[in-house]
């Protein structure tokens, strides 16, 4: 399983200074361009992607049978179809590989520690987790992990359980 976070760049200043309706288009350029490229019917050789709003401009893509070459591949095309249909706005995003033993929240850290790195870099970008990005990502507030999880985490367990795996993330 693969985790995708994605945060839209200087969404707050798209909303300030084009107006909320302009915020809006860009969140609907975004939510199309992840449609674009996310599989929503299962196929012989991969499960259905699962997509979530988590609120605001977050938004996060979890990939049940992908790599992480294959979803760096895919956050890469989404962000190129986002930045052609958004008039040149852009996202960052985090990637990051499940492991066995690591409980939802900690996949959920991993690619949220990945996408503030993308955005340190200056954004427009897609990054992967690295454990030395584990000593010097900036810590998000509680709050966040906790809404995040309340709406990633069942789908997880859905996703891992209809990929026909044994082991069940909790």
């Amino acid at each position: 399983i693969c985790l995708l976070m994605i945060d839209i760049d200087h969404f707050k200043s798209v909303n300030d200074t084009r107006g909320h309706m302009a915020g809006d288009q860009a969140l609907q350029a975004l939510s199309e361009a992840i449609k674009s490229q996310v599989r929503r019917e299962a196929t012989d050789t991969r499960e259905t992607d699962i997509v979530g709003r988590l609120g605001g401009d977050e938004f996060v893509c979890v990939f049940p049978e992908t790599d992480e070459p294959g979803a760096e591949k895919v956050a890469n095309r989404i962000l190129e179809n986002f930045r052609e249909a958004s008039g040149g706005l852009t996202f960052s995003g985090g990637v990051a590989f499940w492991v066995p033993d690591d409980k939802p929240d900690r996949l959920i850290s991993k690619a949220d520690q990945a996408m503030y790195f993308a955005k340190g870099e200056g954004g427009g970008r897609i990054r992967t987790w690295k454990p030395e990005m584990e000593e010097t990502a900036p810590v998000r507030k509680r709050e966040f992990t906790e809404r995040a999880g309340g709406a990633v985490m069942p789908s997880m367990r859905a996703g891992v359980k209809r990929g026909g795996r044994t082991a069940v993330m909790t």
